[in-house]
């Protein structure tokens, strides 16, 4: 049995391979499929479904458009006003669609909250109408900081009430809902390479040679690969209902900012012309910190109940930088 948060899960474990197996019968609705966990979950589903994945996926975004698809070819998305009942009925739904924390701070508040409201609002009044098999929301932990109160910032707020709103439907309605919230996750599809700091600095010692470390105070972090978040998430919505609490998915590894930039620097020396990537960072003041991770727990009691290996950190870093390389 499995202990989550505090809670026994009675539901016996099933034989190793079954979630996948039913991962390749299921059908899927993903909702913001063009960011880096949607493009990650798009590749996953084509490897893990073969040639068919197409047909048993769906894809909605803001507005109607066409996307490169992880197979390179194009992939139709399609208007979220326009859901339609017929491809949420008895799909697995991954609800990824939300204007990031970069967007609060370029819109008004009232304008970021009432659209991000919008978002959640027509996706609920969508699986009201129709009856999905599960759901993923994928919260933040800036949630968990705005319930604390260690960080009440308007986007942690707006993924706090986000929560309320689909663990209370869930609880009403008994659909599976599974809410995470992400902290630092790492692997290949990542975007917006200067905003993540594996990214940042495997990009610093590729084109430049040498890693700079601007945080002057202790930072702590850990990182789950984006592809073991994508399988955790998977095998819970398929083989049981998931606790109707929102659920920390993090790295069980705290690594100190320092510590994050030398695995970078070794896994990207053989890329660089120099024999050892240097490094070099700012006097530390040691008088405050900066932590931001959650409980690990619970993703590692789901890897163990799913028979799921949760990749060590180095390999992250190391896929992160291939696919970085395809890019770069």
């Amino acid at each position: 049995m499995a202990l989550i948060r505090g809670r026994i899960n009675g539901r016996c474990k099933l034989e190793n391979g079954s979630w996948r197996q039913a991962a390749q019968a299921t059908k899927y609705v993903v909702i913001g499929p063009s960011g880096w966990i949607g493009n990650a979950l798009l590749s996953w589903l084509g490897k893990s479904i073969g040639e068919e994945w197409r047909s048993k996926t769906k894809c909605y975004g803001s507005s109607a458009r066409m996307i490169v698809g992880p197979d390179n070819q194009p992939l139709e998305v399609l208007a979220l006003a326009d859901l339609l009942q017929a491809d949420l009925s008895g799909a697995v739904v991954f609800h990824l669609a939300y204007l990031t924390k970069e967007k609060a701070a370029e819109l008004s508040d009232g304008e970021f909250f009432s659209r991000n409201q919008a978002i959640d609002q027509l996706v609920l009044d969508a699986i009201t109408a129709s009856m999905p098999k599960a759901i993923f929301v994928a919260s933040s932990g800036a949630a968990a900081d705005a319930q604390s109160g260690k960080g009440r910032n308007l986007y942690g707020v707006t993924k706090l009430l986000q929560e309320d709103r689909f663990l209370a439907y869930a609880a009403k309605s008994g659909l599976p809902t599974f809410v995470g919230r992400i902290f630092n996750i790492a692997g290949p599809y990542i975007n917006k390479f200067d905003h993540y700091a594996v990214s940042s600095f495997a990009q610093q010692a590729i084109l430049s040679g040498q890693i700079n470390v601007t945080a002057s105070i202790p930072v702590f972090r850990s990182f789950l690969g984006v592809i073991d978040l994508i399988e955790l998430v998977t095998a819970e919505l398929l083989t049981g209902a998931p606790d109707l609490v929102p659920i920390d998915l993090c790295g069980h590894e705290l690594l100190e900012m320092g510590q994050i930039a030398a695995t970078v620097a070794h896994e990207t020396a053989g890329l660089t012309k120099k024999p050892v990537v240097p490094i070099f960072r700012p006097k530390i003041d040691f008088s405050r910190t900066s932590s931001y991770f959650g409980d690990p727990r619970p993703a590692l009691q789901l890897a163990l109940k799913h028979d799921i290996s949760l990749m060590p950190f180095p390999v992250q870093v190391r896929e992160t930088i291939a696919y970085m390389r395809t890019v770069l």
